[in-house]
């Protein structure tokens, strides 16, 4: 290959990452616990912390951001409810393919709204709890 052809290959490489990786992401969490119960939830990435928000049953809490093209975007957030702790990797750059993510938090895991189906149809357990080290 000429230089010419290397410099339009690496340029149209960037652009097609440019458009597909560096549009923004919408992400919307919806409280749907049953029984209905509060839910304070944590969400943080490595460079963002979101805060502590508590949602009532039915209540949202959203934030968009940029994924990292090279490196990957992963949002972790935990949520506490009575009797509960549990956490999930609400972004994950290379699992979720969305560009406005939903997900409804339920008590056996969280579930993302699928625009092919038109329904929360993707469900997922809760992360495993890390293990205590014994002392």
């Amino acid at each position: 290959m000429n230089r010419v052809t290397i410099a339009l290959f690496i340029f149209a490489v960037i652009a097609t990452c440019e458009g597909i990786y560096w549009d923004t992401i919408h992400l919307e969490i919806v409280n749907y616990l049953d029984p209905p119960s509060d839910v304070i939830i944590h969400c943080k990435s490595g460079d963002d912390d979101l805060g502590i928000h508590q949602l009532p049953r039915n209540g949202t809490f959203g934030f968009h951001f940029k994924p990292a093209v090279f490196t990957g975007t992963l949002f972790d957030c935990s949520f506490v409810w009575p009797l509960h702790i549990e956490w999930f990797d609400i972004y994950v750059h290379l699992r979720d393919e969305c560009d406005h993510c939903t997900w409804r938090i339920k008590a056996t895991g969280p579930c993302m709204y699928q625009d092919m189906t038109k329904q929360f149809d993707l469900c997922y357990p809760w992360n495993k709890k890390k293990k205590k080290l014994a002392s």
